[in-house]
């Protein structure tokens, strides 16, 4: 029988309960204070640490943050609340809540001890939420100064089968026992998936019981035993598996299902057991009712909607479903229809195809469905009239009320999902595109404004989609993302986020976007005001407390542009108030500007002020107070000045005092939230200007990922020689992006743009160091001028050389070897070709192309008169398909440039129709289109063109 536990008063407080109890005055119980403030540090660790034993970890939390606030930050405090921050993290993952749970996280690696003092069930803990690389690299530091721990590795083995993250083996050495084993272990896993078993088992006999992987070989071993009917061998390998395994659940069922005794003691836990196994079993039911073979059965459906044998395909599909839900076979078709969008969308099923499928297999009601969920994946410009159309049939697939307004809320966030900044222009055409459906809907998506407002639109959206499912924590997210430049559309937000506030106490995120939201609108005190409600509610939050401290900064920089300098004091001393650590730096230098205002030399205070400081702190400190320095006028001494450059003159004088890391973080740009109190976020150019060679201390790696984000004009010739010092030294791979780096610098300075010397490093480039070379080249695009940029952010070098004509050798080409006088026949002087290849290169139009690759209205001219042409010589009977291969591969590039260019590669077939039928609206593309086309028939190319650019010519697929 199981033990009765009586309910009652815990002998430990809960001050989750006191929260709750106090929600209205939201200060702690005097009394909960007073029992705090009369414990020793001891205790109060004690108290923490047994929180977190009987699982109460944010008690924990708020006990030992007590503790670490009135006695300081020391090891017996940090390690607990680091357990305690993790064990509260687990929770709220547990609980579906990954952000919060992240969150957390971040702030439990603030109190992560050294890796010597890390224990290894911290370390599980931290693995358990971290990412794959992230949890092997914790390993193996870990594992290097304590030894190897079976529980971790079982956890990463179990990483390893369960997400296929077998690249992160290479961060162990080749004599651990996991990396050993996972070459057996790797094959198997595919033969397990396809539902081979005895093959997998035959593969993992390596695998011994004391490797991390012996769960895998039990597992396999008992599902060998299930399918040959031998009860008895799979119970004895399923009883061997711990219950952490990924598969732990699966296993636990099984075992139920098959053991038929049991530990019966009366009828009522006969009962239950009957009880455990019946719901076992309906989580089991595809071991029961699916064939084995079920897999060869959708890969033949494949082939054969691949092979457009679409009848075979229907009776395939219709076999499938009625093998894995005989009860209701359509449920399955629904389900692997919706599957099979993804053919479409790859261009292997025709629409055609595919909606056939749909209204032959699935009933009435349910083919009207899914047809109208295909509609708003096929009519992306028309997003208003396809989701309007869902939601009205959202009851047919949703009948409960609740699952309606879940999915509902999910679909209108999406759709204002689309309004965000970085798709302004896209949502706007969008909005012009599908006006009809706008109105048609509006009711239905809670659009109160104009249609032509797509800032508010997007906004009601999101609202609308907050009010159908207060509880969606996304929707609130999203709309306070989403630009809001109006008057009318800050004031919307600021009632979604106080709606926010409402629907999840004691959360501090909309009181911060509140105050953003303030400060934007200049709300000095409004923002403050809801700061201080965000205290209130988390005390502890690091970001709460930054916020609150960067208020004071803000209101300390209004008050000294107004020459209040006695509420400049009051300010900057609240700020020190908080315990905002990454503020530190930035309010030391705000106490120092003060104390400069008032008349002070550097000499009275500046050694005093920075003792005790860590280097890094000091040289933020005073980096930033020259940089504000710069922008002010108020009589500041020539000679206190030079004090202050030649106090962090001092501190760079040896740069290998520095790590690298150290090094980068300090050339890093400021956060964009300090252009609030600092005129701009670069601060390289100050340290580079005191000391040029610090950048000498940075890694290859790390000067790579920094030198972009710090280029400017000021630290332009820094980076340049840098660079240039360090290509001889690097290795390949650092070598070949620092000489792309070099060659962007060296084009926008002489502004000679040419792709020679990218596209040979792109050929020395492979594999991943290719994809490296693309992300730099996205990277440094903003900072070049056009042509440049364009192809910086494609990484397509070749437009950098494409002439006005760009079908490579002119006409002429044409004809070499055929006779005069069929040459001058088709070219008589009533036809003037003179101008045909203009080689003019001040005309100014050359380049202005209606968009990217298509031609402008002179190169139409020529390119209709180079078709005429070639069909006089069809008629003529001259091969125009043996014309010169360079002729044709010309064109050839040219078109497939222009595939790459609009981002057609990859893109199922109704989209580039859609494209298609956007550039009709322009008669001069059309007919740039239309004659493209006919120059590949008339050469012989056309069956060389890819698919995209087949259907963008001629408007349906090869073949």
């Amino acid at each position: 029988m199981p033990i009765a536990i009586k309910k009652g008063a815990s002998p430990l407080p809960s001050f989750e309960n006191m929260a709750k109890k106090n929600k209205k005055t939201k200060k702690t119980s005097p009394s909960a204070q007073n029992q705090l403030q009369n414990l020793s540090f001891k205790d109060l660790i004690e108290r923490g640490e047994r929180f977190i034993a009987i699982r109460r970890p944010r008690d924990a939390v708020s006990v030992l943050r007590f503790a670490l606030k009135k006695h300081g930050q020391t090891e017996e405090v940090t390690q607990p609340l680091f357990r305690a921050y993790m064990a509260r993290a687990a929770q709220l993952r547990d609980k579906g809540m990954h952000v919060e749970a992240r969150s957390l996280q971040k702030t439990a690696q603030e109190f992560l001890p050294s890796m010597a003092d890390l224990s290894t069930a911290d370390m599980l803990a931290c693995m358990a939420l971290s990412s794959d690389r992230e949890a092997f690299d914790l390993y193996v530091s870990h594992a290097r100064i304590h030894g190897s721990s079976e529980a971790a590795e079982r956890q990463l083995a179990d990483r390893l089968v369960k997400n296929g993250c077998w690249d992160c083996l290479q961060l162990l050495d080749d004599d651990w026992p996991l990396k050993r084993h996972a070459e057996a272990v790797k094959p198997a896993v595919d033969e397990m998936a396809a539902g081979r078993w005895e093959t997998a088992l035959e593969m993992l006999k390596p695998v011994s019981r004391t490797s991390p992987f012996a769960s895998i070989r039990l597992f396999c071993r008992a599902m060998v035993a299930f399918y040959a009917e031998d009860d008895a061998g799979a119970l004895a390998a399923l009883s061997r598996i711990p219950e952490d395994f990924f598969l732990g659940t699966a296993a636990a069922d099984l075992r139920t299902v098959l053991d038929r005794t049991g530990n019966l003691t009366d009828a009522a836990s006969e009962a239950t057991l009957e009880q455990k196994r019946t719901e076992a079993l309906e989580r089991l039911d595809c071991l029961w009712d699916v064939p084995v073979h079920l897999t060869a059965d959708m890969a033949a459906v494949i082939r054969d909607l691949d092979k457009e044998r679409i009848p075979e395909a229907r009776k395939g599909l219709g076999r499938c479903a009625e093998a894995m839900t005989p009860s209701s076979p359509e449920r399955a078709l629904f389900v692997m229809l919706q599957a099979l969008w993804r053919m479409v969308v790859e261009g292997r099923l025709e629409m055609s195809g595919y909606r056939k499928l749909i209204k032959d297999l699935l009933s009435r009601d349910r083919a009207d469905l899914l047809l109208t969920k295909v509609a708003i994946m096929d009519r992306e410009d028309y997003p208003f009239t396809t989701t309007g159309n869902y939601l009205n049939l959202l009851h047919k697939e949703f009948p409960d009320p609740g699952e309606q307004a879940m999915v509902r809320s999910a679909v209108l966030e999406g759709l204002a999902g689309a309004g965000t900044a970085h798709a302004a222009d896209r949502f706007s055409r969008i909005l012009r595109i599908d006006e009809a459906g706008v109105r048609k809907h509006r009711t239905l998506f809670g659009i109160r404004s104009d249609p032509t407002a797509p800032e508010m639109i997007a906004i009601e959206l999101a609202m609308e989609s907050a009010r159908v499912d207060p509880g969606n924590r996304r929707a609130y997210e999203l709309l306070a993302t989403l630009p809001r430049s109006g008057r009318d559309a800050k004031t919307e937000v600021e009632k979604g986020l106080q709606a926010m506030v409402k629907h999840f106490p004691g959360d501090p995120y909309p009181y911060l976007e509140l105050a953003r939201l303030y400060y934007e609108r200049s709300a000095f005190r409004k923002a403050e005001k809801v700061l201080q409600d965000a205290l209130a509610q988390a005390p502890y939050d690091s970001q709460v407390v930054e916020k609150n401290a960067l208020a004071c900064l803000i209101a300390a920089e209004k008050n000294l542009n107004r020459g209040k300098l006695h509420l400049v004091e009051k300010d900057v001393a609240r700020s020190g108030d908080f315990d905002a650590k990454k503020l530190a730096p930035y309010i030391l230098e705000k106490q120092m500007l003060l104390r400069l205002y008032q008349g002070e030399t550097p000499d009275a205070f500046l050694d005093e002020m920075l003792a005790n400081r860590p280097l890094l702190e000091q040289l933020r400190t005073l980096s930033t107070l020259l940089m504000d320095l710069e922008e002010r006028d108020f009589g500041l001494k020539k000679k206190d000045l030079r004090k202050l450059e030649l106090a962090l003159n001092r501190r760079l004088t040896h740069p290998s005092d520095l790590g690298s890391e150290d090094i980068s973080r300090l050339l890093l740009p400021l956060d964009q939230s300090l252009l609030q109190i600092y005129p701009t976020t670069q601060i390289a150019p100050i340290l580079l200007s005191k000391n040029p060679d610090m950048v000498k201390g940075l890694t290859d790696a790390d000067a790579i990922d920094l030198y972009d984000k710090i280029l400017s004009p000021e630290s332009w010739k820094s980076i340049k020689k840098d660079i240039k010092r360090r290509i001889p030294k690097a290795k390949q791979d650092h070598r070949i992006l620092f000489s792309f780096f070099q060659e962007v610098l060296r084009q926008i300075e002489k502004k000679d743009f040419r792709s020679k010397d990218f596209t040979a490093l792109q050929a020395e480039a492979s594999g991943p160091l290719t994809e490296s070379l693309r992300a730099l080249s996205r990277k440094l695009a903003p900072h070049a001028p056009q042509p440049l940029k364009q192809a910086l952010e494609m990484f397509q070098f070749e437009m950098l050389d494409r002439p006005l004509f760009p079908f490579g050798p002119g006409l002429e080409a044409l004809f070499d070897g055929f006779d005069d006088e069929l040459f001058d026949d088709l070219f008589d002087d009533a036809d003037d070709d003179d101008e045909l290849f203009d080689d003019d290169e001040d005309d100014e139009d050359d380049d202005d192309f209606p968009m990217p690759g298509f031609l402008d209205p002179d190169e139409i001219a020529q390119l209709a008169q180079l078709v005429k042409d070639l069909e006089g010589m069809r008629k003529k009977g001259v091969p125009v398909d043996t014309m010169p291969v360079e002729m044709i591969q010309g064109m050839l590039d040219e078109i497939e440039d222009m595939v790459d260019e609009l981002a057609m590669r990859g893109l199922p077939e109704t989209l580039i129709l859609a494209m298609r039928d956007m550039m009709d609206v322009a008669g001069s593309l059309k007919k740039g289109m239309h004659l493209m086309g006919r120059f590949m028939e008339l050469t012989g190319g056309k069956p060389r063109l890819s698919r995209e650019a087949h259907i963008l010519l001629y408007g349906k697929k090869k073949g």
